[in-house]
């Protein structure tokens, strides 16, 4: 059976209610505009505030992270490529990839940041 967390008592999720809320709606807003929009929110609620600040801190970071993930894919799809162009039958079938598989690699994946750095890291210094 899933966990599902720590148990919280009634008044305890009413206040994760109203800063999940106020985070969805947050994300409405252009980036410029959310920190006052949550400091008229949450004028009363210093606490509150700094929650949903922090969410929005941890969803601006993943998403420079997912954006990191998405280069190094593309990467390795071009890479692909390059080997594909010269292929008379598609590969994949009958292949086995991975460890000990006839993939022709080394059965690890390469690590982002050993795939064309410039492009990985050009990518997190857009924000």
């Amino acid at each position: 059976m899933r966990d599902k967390g720590p148990v919280l008592d009634p008044v305890e999720e009413t206040r994760w209610s109203i800063r999940d809320a106020a985070f969805a709606k947050a994300l409405e807003y252009p980036e410029a505009e959310r920190q006052n929009w949550l400091r008229r929110e949450f004028s009363d609620d210093p606490e509150g505030l700094s929650d949903v600040m922090l969410l929005l801190q941890e969803e601006a970071d993943s998403r420079e992270y997912f954006d990191t993930l998405l280069i190094a894919r593309d990467c390795v799809a071009e890479d692909l490529s390059i080997h594909l162009e010269d292929a008379v039958d598609d590969p994949r079938i009958g292949a086995h990839y991975g460890p000990g598989g006839s993939s022709g690699g080394s059965g690890q994946a390469a690590h982002p940041s050993s795939m064309k750095p410039a492009a990985v890291m050009g990518a997190t210094s857009n924000r």
